[in-house]
């Protein structure tokens, strides 16, 4: 069967649209485009996230506080649980006052909103370490706090996760103490 220069076209023209149909499918069903999702895993560099503090409203990142031990407690307003974790988180700084400067308290809210995060902080007069938001939307309120909260972690000075956990049921401070410890290691 011979076919026209049209008719070829026609056919050739057909299949790539079948072609590109077949890629746009398999993109919108594997969410090409799309940045792969946040994973959290001991012994990895934790992923960057942006926060907004509470009490200043500025924007910051995690990165920002490589070179220090951070624990980062993963809250809401709306968690039962988290009530008793930030009650404890709030003792940190009496119970490890040789942590000085060495050591971030970031108390991480997923609230959906900034302000209500703000006025649960004041309600409840918590004011260890520093109170930050990212919200609901934010891909690390997914890979942080993903699997439940209240989530804790603590991160190493070079930003690395070293333990993950409950904040009630992981000895977060414990891990903190151990860094601290260890002799610091000679270039």
């Amino acid at each position: 069967m011979k076919y026209s220069n049209q008719q070829r076209f026609l056919r050739a023209s057909l299949r790539s649209v079948r072609g590109l149909v077949v890629v746009a499918s398999f993109c919108f069903i594997s969410g090409c485009g799309k940045p792969p999702p946040l994973v959290v895993s001991k012994g990895k560099p934790t992923p960057d996230f942006t926060f907004v503090d509470l009490e200043s409203g500025e924007k910051s990142k995690l990165s920002d506080l490589k070179g220090k031990i951070v624990i980062a407690d993963f809250w809401a307003s709306w968690c039962g649980p988290c009530q008793a974790t930030m009650e404890h988180f709030q003792s940190y700084p009496k119970e490890h006052p040789d942590w000085g400067d060495k050591v971030v308290l970031l108390a991480v809210s997923v609230d959906e909103s900034q302000d209500a995060a703000k006025k649960h902080i004041e309600k409840k007069k918590w004011t260890a370490g520093r109170n930050v938001w990212i919200g609901t939307e934010n891909p690390a309120a997914k890979a942080y706090a993903g699997k439940g909260i209240p989530a804790g972690y603590v991160v190493d000075a070079d930003g690395l996760l070293v333990a993950a956990g409950h904040p009630g049921k992981t000895d977060l401070a414990a891990v903190v103490d151990a860094l601290l410890a260890k002799p610091a290691e000679s270039d």
